[in-house]
């Protein structure tokens, strides 16, 4: 991800986190935003990224950095590599649970359900409000726009089995 990003542009380590922060990147990239910071010294000490300048914020030097040649082979190195394997369409977390989901009383079925249903309202609510702030020329970018209309309508999906769920139960417990 981080040499990606610089692979855009330079960034100094604060915009980047920010950018990461707003796109909501820990929830479908599973990257920590704060962990940019140690994985910009880890990447400068590895010679795939440089400071390219330092700019004074305050009473702070912030360095901004960007890639090098070496850092832009490793980058699509990483990026092919990660276009050869399978993904992983699945809440692999949450389809466990619900696998032996019956190991819970009737009552607390239902419970676990329904506090999760406003959850992933929440998350899509996230997820919408991500792509809302995203710069124009990085949506108009096909993949781009794509993986997230995909990954919102994964959302959706579990959205819709939690709630039908909800109404198995419901009906189970003579809720109906």
């Amino acid at each position: 991800m981080v040499l990606g990003l610089l692979d855009w542009q330079p960034w100094h380590g604060y915009a980047m986190r920010r950018f990461l922060e707003e796109s909501n990147v820990a929830y479908w990239a599973d990257v920590l935003p704060g962990s940019i910071y140690q994985a910009l010294k880890q990447m400068t000490r590895e010679g795939l990224v440089e400071v390219q300048e330092t700019e004074l914020s305050g009473h702070r030097l912030k360095a901004v950095y960007q890639i090098t040649g070496a850092g832009r082979a490793e980058f699509r190195h990483l990026l092919r590599q990660a276009m050869q394997g399978p993904t992983h369409p699945v809440p692999t977390l949450l389809y466990t649970a619900l696998t032996f989901l019956q190991v819970l009383p009737p009552k607390e079925r239902l419970e676990a359900v329904e506090d999760l249903i406003p959850k992933v309202e929440e998350q899509i609510s996230r997820w919408r409000d991500a792509i809302s702030r995203k710069p124009e020329e990085v949506m108009r970018l096909e993949p781009v726009r794509l993986l997230f209309d995909n990954g919102r309508e994964h959302l959706e999906a579990d959205l819709r089995m939690l709630r039908q769920l909800r109404e198995a139960l419901r009906a189970d417990l003579g809720q109906d």
